[in-house]
């Protein structure tokens, strides 16, 4: 993944959710927290699961400046 990838995820979604873990297995408390209320607001979105691939948590580093997770983004 680059920075370029993250781009073009987050502008082709209205919702996206990097997180550790899948739908209804989360891989820590937090994710499974976030992915929990978003399934209560009933609004799609974008699950990107960061452990499938190791290249996406440097390049959603170098984006957002941030290495917490989960991170949304709201388009």
């Amino acid at each position: 993944w680059t920075t370029e990838d993250i781009k073009r995820v987050i502008e082709s979604h209205t919702i996206v959710v990097f997180s550790k873990g899948k739908m209804g297995a989360g891989r820590c408390g937090f994710s499974e927290q976030i992915l929990a209320e978003l399934d209560l607001c009933g609004k799609p979105y974008e699950l990107i699961d960061i452990t499938e691939d190791r290249s996406i948590a440097p390049a959603l580093r170098a984006f957002a400046g941030l290495q917490y997770l989960p991170l949304v983004f709201v388009n």
